[in-house]
């Protein structure tokens, strides 16, 4: 490849990159008054999955009672990601940060890891919106 060719495709790339990256669909699905703090949900990252064993093999499975996708949160300008797992049915949950480590604890949300969804929290908020 030509460096003439190489670095206009490079040019090109690094002006399309930010419209790429911006494609997610970030939805208000509460916020909290004492910390000022939004919640949003990203839409288009909702994936309805379950994990079913045969033969020792875990075979993903379409189930919408177990939705995953990306939540964040803004508050003063600064953003935090997380991924979560909801079980609807149970009333559970699993968070994740954008690192892919699991949080065990989030006081600000009220989220204990694979514990019961606390009524009125912010997950709790979040189930009632994704979960059919």
């Amino acid at each position: 490849m030509r460096p003439k060719h190489l670095l206009c495709c490079l040019f090109t790339f690094a002006l399309l990159l930010p419209s790429f990256a911006s494609a997610s669909d970030w939805l208000l699905f509460t916020s909290t008054q004492q910390t000022g703090t939004s919640w949003l949900y990203d839409r288009e990252t909702i994936v309805y999955s379950k994990a079913k064993s045969l033969a020792g093999v875990e075979i993903p499975m379409k189930d919408s009672n177990y939705p995953r996708l990306w939540i964040k949160s803004v508050r003063d300008r600064v953003e935090t990601t997380y991924q979560v797992e909801l079980n609807c049915k149970g009333r559970t949950a699993r968070l994740q940060d954008d690192g892919g480590k699991t949080l065990y604890s989030v006081p600000s949300i009220d989220y204990l890891y694979d514990g019961q969804i606390v009524p009125d929290s912010v997950l709790d908020t979040l189930r009632k919106t994704v979960c059919h």
